[in-house]
C-alpha cells in the first residue's frame, strides 16, 4: 500500500477499505466523483472507517453501500462487490425483507435496534439463517434532511448458537453442578461457613482456616466487599435466594468475575436447615460486557467528537473543542492539545476544570529526557498513574508545578516526523482506563485530521480569493493603455486587497540606482510617493532586491535593511511595515513593487505570494502597453508612409490571395478592400493580363520572387500599366507565412520608353539623312568649288545651315513642331537680315504654320540656298535690292494641307548669261530635283531680268501632333 497516499488523499489510513475507497472509480455511480462528496459525508466516512467493530453506511437515494474492515466479516463473499453499489443489487435477497423497512424507518428521522435479528441469506451452501444485533441511525445534511444511514451491527449467530447450546448444556447437566462450578459450599442456617470446601480453596489459594466463618469475604475484592456482604446477610436474613455478582481473587492472585447463587435447605418442618451455594465462573462474560460496553461508549464519543468538530473551521477552536469534548468524557482535570515548532511545542488554547491554563510555547526539553528518549525510541503513548512512582524528585516538582499528578501523553508522529500530540492531566494520582487512553488516542488523530482539513480548506481559500484577485487584477489593467494608470489601478486593488496603508510601483532605468514612481495608492493624509527617488544610499536595501530576495519587514524600527536615516525618512512617511519584491530582467533589477503599512504587521506566505503575482501582472501590463504604445507610433508611421506613397501596398498569405491591401487600390479601381481579398484584386485587371498575373504567381515560389507588369483599371475606365513585384516573409524555419508586394504606376515611364525608342530610332534614321546630306553638300562643293578656300567657305556655310535646322529639329516633341515662319526667320537671321529690314526684305505669311519633321532639314537646306544666293548675288547684294517671300497653305480636294512658298527677288542687276548657271546650280538643283524627290514636292525656278524667282508646293504636317 503507498503510505504516502494514505497520508495525503481522502479518506486518509491504510486500512484496507479506506485504500479501497481512496482507488474505487466514483464518477460512475450515483454518488458522483468523491472529489465532489459533501462533507457530512465524508465525515461519516471517516467515522465508519474508524470504529472497530462491523459498520456500513447507506447513501443517497439509491442507498450506495461504503463500509469499514470489519464488515468485511459480514459481506464474506460478497466483499468487495458490495462497495459503490446499492444496497437493493448487493443484498437483494435481505433487502425487501428486512433492509427496505429499516432504511424507510431511518428516512423519517427515526433510529432502529434490533437485537438477535434472524435475515435468511443466500450462501455458498444455500440460503442460510444468520442473525444480527444492529443499529440504524440516520445521517443528516446540512440542511437537517436524512441523506444517508448508518448502520452498526454485529453478527450474533454464533453467539446465540452458543446459547443455545448453554441453555441445551445447563439442561442436562443441572444435577451435575459439581462439574462446571466454580466452587460449592455450604453453610450453617445462619449463614456462617462451618464445614470446607476443597473447590472454594482451590479456586481462591485460601487455608481452611481462612475460609471458615466470614473469612472468605477476604478472597472479594475490596471495592465488591460491602456490596457481597450485604448481599449475603439480607438474604440470609430472608430466607431468601442469592444472586450477586462480583470480584474473586484467585490463587494467584488475580481477580475474575464470579456469580455466587445460593439457596436455603429446608427440613420436613421447612425450617431452614443449612445453606447450599456454588460460585459459577462469568469473568469471560463480564469482560466481553465491559469491552462491549467501552465499545459503545467509546463509538458514542467519537460520533460526539465528530459532530463537535465538523461545523469548525478555525484550527484553534477544533483543538479547543476537542480538548473540551474528551476532558468532560473522561472527566480529566486538563486536556492541552500541542503542535511541534522546531525545538519547541505549542498549545494554542487548552481545557481545564481549574488551574493556570497551559496555552503558550514551550519547550520539548521541559518533557524531561525520559520522555523525551520514549519519544525518539517511537513510543507514542505514555500512561502514568502517579508521577510519584514514574519520575525523578526534580520532575515531581515541575509536574507539581503545574497541578499534575497523573497524566496520559499521547504524541503523533507522521512521515517520521513529531508533528503534535495531546496529554490529559489528574491533580489526583489515578489509574487511566485502556478505553480512556484510546480516546485520547482517537482524539489526537481526530484532531490532527480534522486541523490539517481546516488548514487546506483555508488555504484553498486564500488560493482562490488570490487567483481571483489575479485575474481582477488583470482585467482591471487590461483595459489601461497609460503606465502611469496601470500602476496606480494596480496599486488601488492590491492596497485594498492586503489591507494595507500604501502602494506603489519602482521602474529602475538599466543599472541605475534612481527609482521612479509613476502612479501610486494611499490612505488619505500620506504624502504620494510618485515621482523619481535616488537610493544610491541604501546599496543593502539594492542588494537584496538583486539576489530576488523578498523585502519582509514587520517592524521598520528593527529593519537592517535601510540605514538610520533611510527607517528616519520612511517613518517620516508613515511606514512602520514593508513587504517588497523585486524583478529582475536579464541579471538587472527592472522594478520593485512595494505595500506598507502604518502598523507592526507579520506578513504570511500568501501575502507575499499575491505580492508577487501582482507584481508580474503589474509589469507585463505596463510592458504591453508600451509595447502597444510604440506599435501604435510605428503603425502610424507605416500607415503614413503606405499611404503616403505613390504605389498600391498590398498583402497575401496563399501565393496570389490576397488578405490586405492599401488605401491607395480603392481609390484608384474604386474596388473595396475586402472584395481585393483572394483572388478578387484580379477584377480590376485587363482581360487579358489576367492571365500572365496568375502565371506569375505559379512561378512565384520557386523563383522566391514575384515580378509581373499588367495593366489596371482606374475608376474613370482608363487602362494603365502597373510593375508588380512581391518578396515572401520566412519564419524561423524558413517557411513563407506571406507576401508582401507593391504595384508601381509605370504607364507615364513606359510612354516615355516609347518615345525614346522611336526617337532613338528617328536619330538614327536622322543621322544616316544628315551624312547622306552633308556628304553631298560636300560632294556638289567641292565640284563647284574653284579652290579650297572657296570650298571652305561654302561648305562651312552649308554645315552652319544644316546645324541651325538641327537645332530647331532638337526641339520637337509631342507638344512642338518647327514652323515655316521660324525657319525662314532664322535663315534670314543668320545671314543678318531680319523680315523688313529697310524694306528690302518683306515677309507674307500665315505664322505657326507647322512643318512636317522630315522635310525641315531638306526644305531648310533649300532656303539656305536661295538665301545665300540672294545676299551673294542677289536681292540682298544690291543696294536697291528687294525680296520678297510670301506663303500660304492650298486646300485642295482629296490631298492633305500643302504650303506654297513663293521667293521672288527685284533690283537685281543680272550677271550676263553665260554666268547664270553658275550662279545657281546647286541651290537651283535642290529646289527642282532633290525637293520633288524627296519632299513630293512642286517646285519652279526661274531666273528673271532683276532676279530669281521661286515657287515650292510641299506638304504640311495638319496637327502639332502630326
Amino acid at each position: 500500500m503507498d503510505k504516502r497516499l494514505a497520508m495525503t488523499q481522502w479518506p486518509f489510513g491504510e486500512s484496507e477499505m479506506a485504500a479501497r475507497i481512496r482507488a474505487h472509480d466514483w464518477a460512475p455511480t450515483p454518488l458522483g466523483a468523491i472529489a465532489g462528496w459533501p462533507q457530512v459525508l465524508r465525515t461519516a466516512v471517516d467515522i465508519m472507517l474508524a470504529m472497530p467493530s462491523p459498520a456500513t453506511i447507506l447513501w443517497g437515494p439509491q442507498h450506495v453501500q461504503l463500509y469499514n474492515d470489519a464488515y468485511i466479516t459480514i459481506a464474506r463473499d460478497r466483499h468487495p462487490l458490495l462497495l459503490g453499489r446499492p444496497v437493493a443489487d448487493g443484498w437483494p435477497d435481505a433487502h425487501d425483507t428486512v433492509i427496505a423497512r429499516l432504511l424507510e424507518s431511518a428516512r423519517t428521522g427515526r433510529a432502529t435496534q434490533l437485537t438477535a435479528f434472524p435475515v435468511p441469506l443466500h450462501g455458498p451452501d444455500g440460503v442460510e439463517e444468520r442473525v444480527f444485533d444492529t443499529d440504524w441511525v440516520p445521517i443528516h445534511d446540512e440542511f437537517g434532511a436524512v441523506a444517508g444511514t448508518l448502520q452498526t451491527l454485529a453478527e450474533a449467530t454464533d453467539r446465540l448458537k452458543a446459547q443455545t447450546a448453554m441453555r441445551e448444556s445447563e439442561a442436562r447437566h443441572r444435577l451435575l453442578i459439581g462439574s462446571w462450578a466454580q466452587a460449592v459450599w455450604e453453610t450453617d442456617p445462619n449463614g456462617v461457613v462451618i464445614a470446607d470446601s476443597p473447590s472454594w480453596r482451590a479456586y481462591t489459594g485460601q487455608t481452611l482456616q481462612e475460609w471458615l466463618g466470614y473469612g472468605w469475604l477476604d478472597a472479594i475484592h475490596p471495592d465488591d466487599r460491602p456490596y457481597a456482604e450485604r448481599q449475603w446477610r439480607e438474604a440470609t436474613a430472608a430466607h431468601g435466594l442469592v444472586d450477586a455478582e462480583f470480584r474473586l481473587r484467585d490463587a494467584n492472585g488475580g481477580w475474575g468475575w464470579t456469580n455466587v447463587r445460593a439457596a436455603p435447605v429446608l427440613d420436613a418442618q421447612g425450617n431452614i436447615e443449612k445453606w447450599a451455594g456454588m460460585n459459577i465462573n462469568i469473568d469471560a462474560r463480564r469482560r466481553a460486557e465491559a469491552v462491549l460496553r467501552e465499545s459503545e461508549q467509546r463509538q458514542s464519543f467519537l460520533l460526539k467528537l465528530s459532530d463537535a468538530l465538523a461545523p469548525l473551521a478555525d484550527p484553534i477552536q477544533i483543538q479547543a473543542e476537542a480538548a473540551r469534548v474528551l476532558g468532560e468524557q473522561v472527566e480529566a482535570d486538563r486536556v492541552a492539545y500541542y503542535e511541534t515548532d522546531g525545538d519547541d511545542y505549542l498549545i494554542e488554547k487548552d481545557w481545564g476544570r481549574s488551574g493556570a491554563s497551559l496555552a503558550g510555547r514551550h519547550s520539548i526539553k521541559s518533557f524531561g529526557d525520559d520522555l523525551v528518549e520514549k519519544h525518539r525510541q517511537g513510543q507514542t503513548t505514555v500512561v502514568v498513574a502517579d508521577i510519584a512512582d514514574a519520575h525523578s524528585e526534580a520532575q515531581q516538582r515541575s509536574f507539581a508545578e503545574i497541578g499534575v499528578r497523573a497524566y496520559v501523553g499521547i504524541t503523533l508522529v507522521k512521515d517520521g516526523r513529531f508533528v503534535g500530540g495531546l496529554t490529559l492531566h489528574s491533580i489526583l494520582p489515578r489509574a487511566w482506563t485502556p478505553d480512556e487512553v484510546k480516546m485520547a488516542r482517537e482524539t489526537a488523530e481526530r484532531t490532527w485530521a480534522a486541523t490539517e482539513r481546516a488548514r487546506a480548506e483555508e488555504a484553498l481559500r486564500k488560493s482562490e480569493e488570490r487567483q481571483t484577485f489575479q485575474l481582477t487584477l488583470s482585467d482591471a489593467l487590461a483595459s489601461l493603455a497609460d503606465p502611469q494608470a496601470i500602476q496606480a489601478e494596480a496599486a488601488r486593488l492590491l492596497a485594498g486587497q492586503l489591507g494595507v496603508s500604501r502602494c506603489y510601483f519602482n521602474e529602475f532605468d538599466d543599472g541605475s540606482t534612481h527609482a521612479t514612481v509613476l502612479g501610486d495608492f494611499h490612505d488619505d493624509g500620506l504624502p504620494s510617493m510618485v515621482g523619481v527617488h535616488d537610493l544610491s544610499g541604501e546599496q543593502g536595501f539594492l542588494d537584496l532586491m538583486c539576489s530576488e530576495s523578498m523585502l519582509d519587514m514587520p517592524d521598520l524600527t528593527s529593519a537592517e535593511q535601510f540605514s538610520a536615516q533611510a527607517r528616519s525618512a520612511y517613518g517620516a512617511l508613515g511606514i512602520r511595515a514593508a513587504l517588497g519584491t523585486p524583478l529582475l530582467r536579464n541579471g538587472r533589477l527592472a522594478a520593485v513593487l512595494l505595500v506598507a503599512d502604518t502598523r507592526v504587521r507579520q506578513w504570511t506566505n500568501g501575502d507575499r505570494e499575491l505580492l508577487r503575482g501582482a507584481a508580474e501582472r503589474t509589469w507585463a501590463a505596463i510592458q504591453r502597453a508600451r509595447a502597444e504604445a510604440a506599435l501604435g507610433e510605428s503603425e502610424d508611421r507605416q500607415r503614413a508612409l503606405i499611404e503616403g506613397v505613390p504605389q498600391f501596398v498590398w498583402r497575401a498569405g496563399d501565393p496570389g490571395q490576397w488578405t490586405w491591401c492599401s488605401p491607395q487600390w480603392t481609390r484608384f479601381t474604386g474596388q473595396a478592400e475586402q472584395d481585393s481579398r483572394g483572388w478578387g484584386w484580379l477584377e480590376p485587371l485587363h482581360p487579358d493580363d489576367r492571365g500572365r498575373a496568375r502565371e506569375a504567381w505559379a512561378h512565384a515560389i520557386e523563383r522566391g520572387i514575384l515580378e509581373v507588369d499588367y495593366r489596371i483599371c482606374e475608376q474613370q475606365g482608363v487602362y494603365r500599366w502597373f510593375q508588380t513585384r512581391a518578396t515572401p516573409i520566412r519564419d524561423a524555419s524558413g517557411t513563407i507565412t506571406e507576401w508582401l508586394g507593391t504595384s508601381t504606376d509605370i504607364d507615364d515611364l513606359r510612354g516615355l520608353q516609347e518615345r525614346q525608342r522611336i526617337l532613338v530610332g528617328e536619330l538614327q534614321h536622322r543621322t544616316r539623312n544628315l551624312m547622306g546630306v552633308t556628304r553631298s553638300i560636300a560632294d556638289k562643293t567641292m565640284r563647284q568649288s574653284a579652290t579650297m578656300e572657296e570650298f571652305q567657305r561654302d561648305f562651312s556655310a552649308r554645315l552652319d545651315a544644316l546645324a541651325r535646322v538641327q537645332s530647331l529639329l532638337s526641339r520637337v516633341d509631342n507638344q512642338y513642331r518647327v514652323t515655316f515662319d521660324e525657319l525662314i526667320c532664322a535663315e534670314l537671321a543668320a545671314h543678318g537680315v531680319a523680315g523688313g529690314d529697310e524694306g528690302r526684305v518683306i515677309l507674307r505669311g500665315i505664322r505657326g504654320i507647322p512643318l512636317r519633321s522630315g522635310m525641315v532639314q531638306m526644305l531648310a537646306l533649300a532656303l539656305h540656298e536661295l538665301a545665300t544666293n540672294a545676299v551673294k548675288y542677289g536681292a540682298l547684294r544690291e543696294r536697291n535690292g528687294r525680296l520678297e517671300i510670301g506663303w500660304r497653305t492650298l486646300q485642295i480636294d482629296g490631298l492633305p494641307d500643302r504650303l506654297e512658298i513663293i521667293w521672288e527677288e527685284h533690283g537685281v542687276i543680272m550677271p550676263p548669261d553665260g554666268m547664270a548657271t553658275k550662279r545657281t546650280g546647286q541651290g537651283r538643283e535642290l529646289i527642282e530635283r532633290a525637293l520633288p524627290y524627296q519632299l513630293d514636292a512642286e517646285t519652279r525656278y526661274d531666273v528673271g531680268p532683276d532676279g530669281i524667282k521661286c515657287q515650292m508646293i510641299i506638304p504640311v504636317s495638319g496637327a502639332l501632333h502630326d
